[in-house]
This record gives structure tokens, C-alpha cells and sequence, in this order.
């Protein structure tokens, strides 16, 4: 599948698209991963709601895909730094 999607999305020609996709999958991967659900589920508990899990969950999980929307966008345009 990896596979497949590496190499439709630069056929297609759109950046929008392979930024969507990239903020996509890093969202998804840290929604569904089991430590993030469990330290958010600790914040909740710690913080006695006052923090609600789910929040840290999606702050988490939007900064993490915004992140990963960047670093494609460094790949695409060939910028890496030193």
C-alpha cells in the first residue's frame, strides 16, 4: 500500500494533495497509537478531567500531522538544511 501511494501521489501532480495525505497519515498513526492513548488517558486521570484526554489526544495529533505536512514539504522542494 506503501508502495503504491509513494507512487501515485507525484503522478497526480497536486502538492495540496501530498500535503494532505502526509497531515493525514500522521494524524491517523497517532490517533491510533497505544502509548499516545495511554498518556492521554494518564492526563485525565492526573489532572482529574481538568484536562480532558481526548484534547491532548487530537492536540497531539494535529501537531504531529502539521509536522509531518512540513517535513514532505522539505522532501518535495529538495530543502534538508546543511
Amino acid at each position: 500500500m506503501g508502495r503504491f501511494i509513494g507512487a501515485e501521489l507525484p503522478q497526480r501532480g497536486s502538492l495540496m494533495l501530498i500535503i494532505a495525505m502526509a497531515f493525514s497519515l500522521g494524524f491517523a498513526t497517532t490517533i491510533a497509537e497505544p502509548d499516545v492513548l495511554v498518556l492521554s488517558k494518564q492526563v485525565d486521570a492526573i489532572s482529574q478531567s481538568a484536562i480532558s484526554g481526548n484534547t491532548v489526544l487530537y492536540v497531539m495529533a494535529v501537531g504531529i500531522g502539521f509536522f509531518v505536512a512540513i517535513a514532505m514539504l522539505r522532501v518535495v522542494f529538495g530543502f534538508y538544511g546543511r
